[in-house]
């Protein structure tokens, strides 16, 4: 026979069927001769069915010598029984002077836990949807409402005053003012959390262009028909347009982002009835809206001003869509 380092499961099987030995005694001593370390034997049941072996004539078995180094036992090769840690993370710390070779296990000695960093890492805050440079220019535009309290209009002044009539009031040029504040409504629905910080930075800003004490901030989900509440967790209350003049500010994607199987994603008519019903009262409402406008259905431009909140956006456009 070939000289071998260790046989297998697979080989004392192909002995047995090429050997047929015909009771269970010749069996034992066959796997004796091609298991000289009884490793093997230990493990086999020697009353096991081979299959339908039919009776051959005996052949002369030679004795395999045993090889230069002996294998390991199988029951000192299985790995040793380790606790499993719970919610730590555990890292193989193997000694130079013990490097585990192919097979070797690792004991439990040599696993430390991996320390936990200090502090939890900070992931970057996106970059505003508009240009930082360009917001405060385009909140002033969507936000200002017209009004005569701008320099003397002298064009119309002179006129009157060299026909001789008489001028109860000094006519003005008209500015767009911010002095009226502003009421802002932001949608908290499922759909926009991808914008969650966005809105965050926006509110900010909007303070900071009007002033925190003209700046009323109310958040809904929906739409703000079916209520909205000063902060999480109160009570929602039936919506109450603002004093004539105000503008009322919207940053919600208006259903556009929901999901088609949603059952709470706002229909374009609810929209369009509060924005025709707040706009009767004297009020104007502007929507920062996250979505190209090739996805914004007709319906929502009755009664709502449409801005797109991309970093595309410029005051002059913003402009432009409040005078169209």
């Amino acid at each position: 026979m070939t000289r071998r380092g260790e046989l297998s499961l697979g080989d004392v099987l192909t002995g047995l069927q090429a050997l047929r030995p015909e009771d269970g005694d010749s069996r034992k001593l066959l796997l004796q001769f091609l298991d000289p370390q009884a490793l093997l034997g230990e493990r086999l049941d020697t009353s096991v069915d081979f299959g339908d072996v039919s009776p051959a004539r005996p052949e002369r078995v030679q004795r395999a010598p045993e090889p230069a180094s002996a294998a390991p036992a199988l029951e000192n090769s299985h790995p040793p029984e380790v606790p499993a840690p719970v919610g730590d993370i555990v890292q193989a710390q193997l000694s130079e002077s013990r490097r585990a070779g192919p097979g070797t296990w690792v004991t439990s000695s040599e696993v430390a836990p991996l320390a936990w960093p200090l502090a939890v890492p900070e992931f970057p805050v996106p970059d505003p949807l508009f240009v930082p440079l360009w917001q405060t220019g385009i909140l002033t535009a969507a936000l200002g409402v017209p009004r005569q309290e701008g320099s003397l209009d002298v064009s119309q002044a002179v006129p009157r005053l060299a026909r001789r009539l008489s001028v109860e009031s000094f006519p003005r040029r008209p500015v767009r003012s911010l002095r009226l504040g502003v009421r802002l409504l932001v949608d908290v629905s499922d759909s926009m959390m991808p914008f969650a910080e966005d809105r965050k930075q926006l509110v900010a800003a909007v303070r900071a262009v009007i002033g925190p004490d003209r700046c009323e901030v109310h958040q809904f989900v929906g739409s703000p028909v079916r209520g909205i509440q000063p902060r999480a967790g109160l009570e929602p209350r039936p919506f109450e347009p603002p004093s004539s003049g105000t503008p009322v500010l919207i940053l919600s994607d208006l259903g556009v982002g929901a999901s088609p199987l949603s059952e709470h994603a706002p229909a374009p008519s609810e929209w369009s009835h509060f924005g025709e019903q707040t706009q009767i009262v004297g009020n104007r409402v502007v929507v920062l809206i996250p979505y190209s406008s090739k996805r914004w259905p007709p319906a929502l431009h009755r009664g709502l001003r449409l801005i797109h909140w991309d970093r595309s956006t410029t005051a002059r456009a913003v402009l432009q869509a409040l005078q169209g």
